[in-house]
């Protein structure tokens, strides 16, 4: 079984020294870790010298990824090989990554004012502007809470992770101290 690292930083993101040569050296190496996506904070240099070191090996695959800085916190972009030339808000984030089909993973709801809490005053809106509706519609695409859900603050601490080497999606937080 493969398993990948989904939120990985390079010495190109100002909060990691890890070189893209010793990422590809260490997923050579490891025997089931064969997969990362290099997520840097604002930039996709990073993701670029793995992508070509790790390209003579078959077995190793590379995500692209970038960390992007909101008003609200961070939000991950994964699957997409550019950078937003702006991304002052959530929305703008959540637009640019639908508009190219990538999947965006919130690395760190809870930080302080982090986008977990713009969640929860979103719902709580959204709840007073509905009372007066009998049946508010449902957005499917993901991106909004409707008011029967809780606010995901309260499913994320749930979850927990079951291995230290993978961030936990739900949560955001690694449980041990990898990185």
């Amino acid at each position: 079984m493969t398993r990948i690292d989904p939120h990985l930083h390079t010495r190109f993101s100002g909060d990691a020294i890890i070189s893209p040569k010793l990422i590809v050296e260490q997923l050579y190496a490891h025997p089931f870790i064969k997969a990362v996506a290099i997520t840097d904070h604002n930039t996709m240099q990073g993701y670029i010298e793995v992508r070509k070191l790790a390209s003579s090996y078959q077995d190793i695959t590379i995500i692209p990824g970038v960390e992007v800085s909101t008003h609200h916190g961070d939000i991950i972009i994964l699957g997409v090989e550019e950078k937003p030339s702006y991304a002052s808000t959530v929305w703008e984030v959540v637009d640019f990554a639908k508009a190219r089909a990538g999947v965006i993973v919130i690395p760190h709801p809870y930080r302080i004012n982090g986008i977990g809490d713009l969640a929860e005053k979103d719902t709580r809106r959204r709840d007073r502007s509905h009372k007066s509706h009998s049946n508010p519609k449902r957005e499917q695409d993901g991106t909004r809470i409707s008011q029967n859900e809780k606010p995901a603050r309260h499913r994320w601490k749930r979850r927990t992770c079951t291995s230290g080497y993978v961030d936990c999606i739900y949560r955001g937080e690694r449980r041990s101290g990898h990185r």
